[in-house]
């Protein structure tokens, strides 16, 4: 179901782009659509819904308790190297002493399948290689280490496909990178050479393939970025540590490193798994220019640790969906590093799961047309002794959601700038408030503050909360009558392929306790039909149950052709009903029932001679 708001939201950003020409006076940039936006959110305070495509292939696979994509070793395993050409065979000394860049270029001209860096050697490069491709290619360089050469440059490897194509993979496997910075020229560098040896760079990149993907690879010493993703149409990490990077801050020199980064307007999905990323100035970042930004662009960032970045441990700019799922983010205690995990610009979705935070700010304050942000089951620590030099918040700036989450620790301004928030604690918050601008707050802890620990907005409510050691305290209302103000809690995101084979749903606090990222399990759902010709339960999901005002069902491919979906109320009449001519292939349907009363009813799907009935409440 989508609310009131977001078809009207939908029609005037249709409009404007539509006639954009003729409007540009009203919009000023976003500034028009974000107050728009702004305004009926606070208003609607109703359940948010989204779909997201997580585009799969053959290297990539999602399982029943995990939609975010992981790589298929299983597949790269089984790899055939043996039609791949060795870089030794064309020249290539592999000694660290003698310039291997040509050699290294006309094993890639001459390879049809795949291309081998042996193990225990090392190749050194002195110059930027660009390398045109139109083949299939992977490269095997397990053991091999691929370095920049004194005094040289901070790019070695650039490969191209032919621009606009999109049609051809590019993977490599192993080694290790690196840039020798501290035998290089750079602001800051060791030798004494503060003049910059080339305008940016990167050690190793692709560009417009179908897929590319690194991994188990080791970056290391890199001046500017390490390896880039520009203009692909899938791009992954996986498995691959960084570390030793040079700590450049743009706003001392307008400059910076980013050890793996997806870049430009034509990118669209950028996947990071396993990644450990230690120093250096940023650890991933998805940068598109705002004016062609995909709406079809998505990062996942999962199982992943970063520490001690200089400039931000990651940096979004202009992607539309933004997923992070158990992983680590810390910085140490000292001036020298930055606080920022920076959520900026265009983006619409922002998932945070079971994720750990030390010293470290989500800051979502240069975020233009954020339409949901969830902060679920995460925890945020502040090891700053005095408020003077600790980090300005944990959460800033528009976060819509935070929920099962610990806060503890002196902040400067705030622990969390968050409208909705549930079931979280607060500890040590001190002398500025846990919550600022706060529009919901449920079933919250607040421990030993002096100030008033919620900042409520006009319009706010606080329900159910407790005070502990808190010098002076919010009203803590009743719960009232109409219960609509639980809407935005019951939010949620569907994750399908690019095929539209259902991967799963990430909750947004669901009152049912479903586990988070798990497929919906027909074990929530009775089953009541008792006929002997039924459709199998595994063919069916249904859910949320109990619901409020919406119920899914997922139907497998194992039912096609033409289906009925009836609603039967407690007395046996038919309330609602569905006819499809079903494809081949998972689909999910949803039935509006907020204008049902509340109580049992009973959902029967007829296809062919078969059918099922499972019974579900509405509260």
């Amino acid at each position: 179901m989508k609310s009131q708001f977001f078809i009207r939201y939908r029609f005037f950003v249709n409009a404007c782009t539509l006639y954009k020409s003729k409007i540009k006076f009203l919009l000023n940039g976003n500034i028009a659509i974000t107050i728009f936006f702004l305004i009926f959110f606070l208003e609607s305070k109703s359940q948010i819904t989204d779909t997201t495509i997580f585009p799969l292939n053959d290297y990539l696979y999602t399982t029943v308790s995990n939609p975010y994509p992981l790589v298929n070793t299983t597949k790269l395993n089984a790899i055939d190297t043996s039609k791949f050409v060795n870089v030794m065979s064309y020249g290539a000394k592999g000694d660290g002493k003698t310039f291997d860049d040509a050699a290294i270029t006309k094993a890639f001209a001459a390879a049809q399948y795949g291309v081998i860096f042996p193990s225990n050697k090392t190749f050194l490069v002195s110059k930027l290689s660009a390398i045109n491709l139109s083949k299939d290619i992977i490269v095997y360089a397990y053991g091999a280490t691929i370095k920049m050469a004194d005094n040289k440059r901070y790019s070695a490897l650039q490969f191209n496909y032919p621009t606009g194509s999109k049609t051809k993979n590019f993977i490599w496997l192993g080694g290790t990178l690196d840039g020798n910075k501290d035998h290089q020229s750079w602001p800051g560098s060791p030798t004494g050479n503060n003049t910059w040896a080339e305008s940016h760079g990167r050690f190793l990149g692709v560009s417009w393939a179908q897929f590319a993907l690194f991994k188990d690879i080791t970056v290391i010493n890199t001046v500017v970025d390490g390896i880039g993703l520009e203009r692909n149409r899938i791009g992954v990490i996986s498995d691959c540590k960084a570390s030793g990077g040079a700590r450049i801050a743009w706003s001392e020199n307008a400059e910076q490193g980013t050890y793996f980064k997806c870049t430009r307007g034509e990118s669209r999905v950028f996947y990071c798994n396993n990644v450990d990323c230690n120093g250096g100035s940023i650890g991933v970042h998805y940068s598109t220019s705002n004016l062609t930004t995909s709406d079809s662009s998505v990062t996942t960032i999962i199982n992943s640790h970063f520490k001690n970045q200089s400039q931000n441990p990651v940096h979004f700019e202009d992607c539309r969906k933004i997923f992070l799922y158990n992983c680590t983010v810390e910085k140490d205690v000292s001036s020298e590093y930055d606080w920022d995990f920076q959520i900026s610009n265009q983006t619409w979705i922002a998932s945070i799961k079971k994720c750990h935070f030390r010293n470290i700010r989500l800051n979502f304050n240069q975020v233009s047309s954020l339409k949901l942000a969830i902060i679920d089951s995460c925890d945020f620590v502040s090891e700053y002794s005095d408020y003077q030099s600790a980090l300005p918040a944990f959460i800033d700036g528009r976060a819509t959601i935070c929920i099962n989450s610990a806060f503890k620790g002196k902040v400067f301004s705030k622990q969390s700038w968050v409208k909705n928030t549930r079931k979280c604690t607060f500890e040590n918050f001190g002398n500025y408030p846990a919550i600022q601008d706060a529009m919901n707050v449920d079933s919250c802890t607040f421990n030993n503050g002096i100030v008033k620990p919620i900042d409520i907005v006009n319009g706010g409510k606080i329900y159910r909360c407790t005070f502990i050691n808190c010098k002076t305290s919010n009203i803590n209302n009743v719960l009232p009558a109409d219960d609509s103000w639980k809407k935005i809690y019951l939010s949620f995101i569907n994750i399908l392929s690019d095929k539209n084979n259902y991967l799963g749903r990430i909750d947004c606090g669901q009152e049912t306790q479903q586990l988070q990222n798990k497929l919906v399990s027909t074990a929530v759902t009775e089953v009541v039909t008792k006929e002997s010709n039924v459709l199998k339960s595994s063919s069916i999901n249904l859910y949320p149950n109990p619901t409020t005002d919406v119920v899914h069902v997922l139907l497998n491919e194992k039912i096609s052709g033409k289906t009925t979906l009836n609603i039967y109320d407690q007395q046996g009449r038919i309330v609602q009903t569905k006819l499809l001519n079903k494809k081949e292939r998972l689909s999910v349907e949803t039935f509006d029932v907020q204008a049902l009363s509340a109580g049992i009813y009973v959902l029967q799907i007829v296809n062919g001679e078969k059918k099922v009935s499972l019974k579900f409440v509405i509260k």
